[in-house]
C-alpha cells in the first residue's frame, strides 16, 4: 500500500477527501484508492463501500498524516548523524543513535534519544 493524491491514486493506494458534500461524494466515486479518508458531512456514502475502505473521520488531513507516518517510518531510513547546519546549544543532551536534520535547533536543557 502507498499514498496517493485523490485523482492519481491507484488501487493500492491511501488517499483522502477533504471536500465535502456533493463534491467530495463525485471524488470518491472517481478515485481508484482502494482507502479514503475522508469527513462525512453532507456526503451519502452508504453505497460506496462496496469495493473500497471509507474511513470517516472529523479532521480528514489529520488522519491521513497519521496514517501516513504509520506506514513510512522514517526512523529506520535516517541514518544516525548531525547535519552540519544543525545548532546543537552547549547544554543540550543528544543521545546515541539520534539523527539531527539541517536547520534544527537543540536549546539547552533539552535531551534528544
Amino acid at each position: 500500500m502507498g499514498v496517493s493524491a485523490l485523482d492519481d491514486a491507484d488501487g493500492g493506494s491511501l488517499t483522502f477527501c477533504s471536500s465535502k458534500g456533493d463534491r467530495a461524494r463525485d471524488s470518491i466515486e472517481r478515485t481508484a484508492a482502494e482507502t479514503v479518508v475522508f469527513v462525512s458531512e453532507g456526503v451519502d456514502w452508504s453505497d460506496l463501500v462496496d469495493n473500497r475502505t471509507l474511513v470517516v473521520v472529523p479532521q480528514p488531513r489529520f488522519a491521513f498524516l497519521i496514517a501516513t507516518n504509520c506506514l513510512y517510518s522514517y526512523v529506520d531510513s535516517v541514518p544516525p548523524d548531525v547535519h552540519p547546519s544543525a545548532t546543537i546549544e552547549p547544554q543540550a543532551t543528544v543521545g546515541k543513535g539520534v539523527s539531527i536534520c539541517a536547520g534544527v535547533v537543540v536549546k539547552d536543557d533539552v535531551k534528544i534519544g
